[in-house]
């Protein structure tokens, strides 16, 4: 075992590992993301988005997205607008997932099965 704490639950078990509580997500948060993600799928290709994880114009887009759907959902609170025509939260957070995993991508942690010497010569 390594250094990692151990966790000993209630009825004696043992784990080396302390996971963070993916039960605390919404089965909600969940159904929208996913439902958002098919949207893209049917539109662009099932994870057209992995193939722009290493071009920065591409986040930059998907900050924009992010922002243009947090404005149209600023103005749907303000204006108390509830016919939702478009799940700008779930667009907002399908956004942000994009940029994290670039943000992975970027620092060497995730491996999109490019050539090594891509991932190692794209610089940010």
């Amino acid at each position: 075992m390594s250094n990692e704490e151990k966790k000993i639950f209630d009825s004696g078990a043992s784990s080396s590992e302390n996971l963070p509580p993916y039960e605390l997500i919404t089965d909600s948060l969940l159904d929208r993301v996913a439902e958002r993600l098919r949207l893209g799928e049917q539109k662009y290709g099932r994870h057209n988005w992995r193939q722009g994880l290493t071009d920065k114009q591409f986040i930059q887009d998907r900050l924009n997205h992010a922002f243009k759907h947090l404005r149209n959902l600023q103005n749907q609170i303000e204006y108390d607008d509830n016919s939702i025509l478009d799940d700008d939260a779930a667009a907002i957070i399908v956004n942000i997932m994009f940029i994290m995993e670039y943000q992975l991508v970027r620092n060497g942690l995730v491996n999109l099965g490019l050539p090594k010497t891509s991932l190692q010569s794209f610089k940010v």
